[in-house]
């Protein structure tokens, strides 16, 4: 492909030990971009350091085969949005579209966002039934999408997927951000509110098994409260004034108590009322503490997101 001819979409598909999926996903993408007059597209292959070492093998095969296919191998596993990052940097389309390598995301369904692609900076694929998912999955996901609208600005009416459809201004504007453990929905909101969905299906997965486990997901919501957001020191912060007035209310009631009614247990009062006083006053300066080091660690760290160890294409 000539350096100088222009790419309309690039398609970037993050990659762990999926290998029969891959020439399957090159395949529907040229039939589908065929009957759909899509021009000028290229498949970015991110392989995020899969244990199977046929991963690379296949994408170097499809590179040599197809001159739309690129690929770039990562040094170490730094995780799906890292690897997505990396295959943004990479890509060269005016839209980049995200997906998945298991064909849960059906390729033939990218014309229904790229149709709608001017009225909006992101065009979501919604999944119109219900996620062909393990059920303690639809459970977290469902959780997440409630944190998502209230830690990262995500609007009411919108259901997040990996499919998803963004102009080149968002991505630049995400590749702008340093954070060193990203989260695109959290990158992709601070820039832009100009968000659609549009109903696509969710096939069952047709290769190999999840790699998701529940300590994944744990560690997925662990990043998006710690990590994008303040919000358990805010929940801190808040848990530590309640108490501390509980301790002025009860205090108030021991003291009244102890003058007009006596109590036996000699110092009893003061000691209670000292412990809820202070525990109180200790949660409410951990919050604050920690808002600052959230910021001064932010600021600091200069970690790499990921590291490139080769790339093949052009």
């Amino acid at each position: 492909m000539s350096q100088t001819k222009k790419i309309n979409l690039s398609i970037v598909i993050p990659v762990y030990n999926s290998v029969d999926s891959l020439q399957e996903i090159v395949c529907r993408c040229e039939t589908t971009f065929e009957e759909h007059a899509i021009k000028s597209y290229e498949v970015i292959f991110v392989d995020d350091a899969s244990p199977n070492v046929e991963v690379w093998s296949m994408i170097e095969r499809l590179a040599l085969q197809h001159e739309e296919v690129k690929g770039i191998q990562l040094s170490r596993n730094f995780g799906q949005q890292a690897a997505t990052l990396c295959g943004f940097r990479r890509a060269e389309g005016q839209y980049v579209l995200t997906m998945d390598d298991d064909l849960q995301h059906r390729p033939e369904d990218i014309p229904a966002l790229w149709k709608v692609r001017e009225d909006a900076d992101i065009v979501i694929g919604e999944y119109a039934d219900k996620k062909q998912h393990a059920w303690w999955r639809n459970v977290c996901s469902w959780i997440k999408g409630y944190l998502d609208y209230k830690l990262i600005d995500k609007p009411h009416h919108i259901a997040l997927s990996p499919f998803r459809l963004i102009s080149r201004l968002i991505v630049d504007g995400i590749l702008d951000q340093k954070p060193i453990y990203p989260f695109i929905p959290a990158m992709m909101f601070c820039i832009t509110q100009r968000v659609i969905g549009v109903p696509v299906a969710h096939e069952a997965r047709k290769y190999g098994a999840s790699t998701y486990s529940i300590r994944k997901m744990f560690q997925m919501f662990s990043n998006l409260l710690i990590n994008n957001s303040s919000y358990l020191l805010q929940i801190m912060g808040r848990c530590g004034i309640a108490v501390a007035c509980f301790a002025v209310l009860f205090g108030l009631s021991v003291l009244i108590r102890k003058i007009f009614f006596g109590i036996e247990a000699v110092g009893w009062a003061s000691i209670f009322l000292a412990t809820c006083f202070l525990g109180g006053l200790n949660l409410l300066a951990v919050s604050v503490v920690g808002e600052y080091l959230i910021r001064i660690v932010r600021t600091v760290e200069n970690k790499p997101q990921y590291c490139v160890r080769k790339s093949i294409g052009n």
